[in-house]
């Protein structure tokens, strides 16, 4: 068994790993022009990527939550450090953040959970509760 990964050699982005009888079998895989093949490991797309061709952890957003993941109705949770271009989505739909910070509040009691993308960026899931 042969395993490799097949990542874009523009932005390191895996698009897909294989594990595959043979060598023929992983360069029959429907490819895009700017692929490349790294041989001997699948890795996994939401925790590595590639730079200059080689396999790192993609890293990690250092989000600030203020005041915290627990709300009472109407309290403002503000949410800082965010990448610029980061896409949010949230309940009420997505953004992209190009100010580093956003805030939001509701009366409505429930689990709110917010998606921050931004590659090469491991994704983050923030889940607020309000009380």
């Amino acid at each position: 068994m042969i395993k490799a990964t097949i990542y874009n050699s523009k932005t390191g982005q895996i698009e897909m790993s294989i594990e595959a009888p043979d060598e023929e079998t992983v360069l029959l895989q429907n490819r895009s022009k700017d692929s490349s093949i790294h041989w001997g490991e699948a890795y996994a797309w939401n925790d590595t990527y590639f730079d200059k061709g080689q396999p790192v952890p993609r890293p990690q957003m250092k989000l600030y939550i203020d005041p915290g993941y627990e709300l009472n109705a109407g309290q403002e949770l503000l949410i800082r450090n965010i990448p610029k271009g980061c896409k949010v989505t949230h309940a009420g739909g997505a953004t992209s953040v190009d100010d580093g910070f956003i805030s939001w509040s509701t009366d409505e009691p429930g689990d709110y959970s917010f998606l921050f993308q931004l590659y090469p960026y491991a994704e983050v899931e923030i889940n607020a509760s309000v009380r």
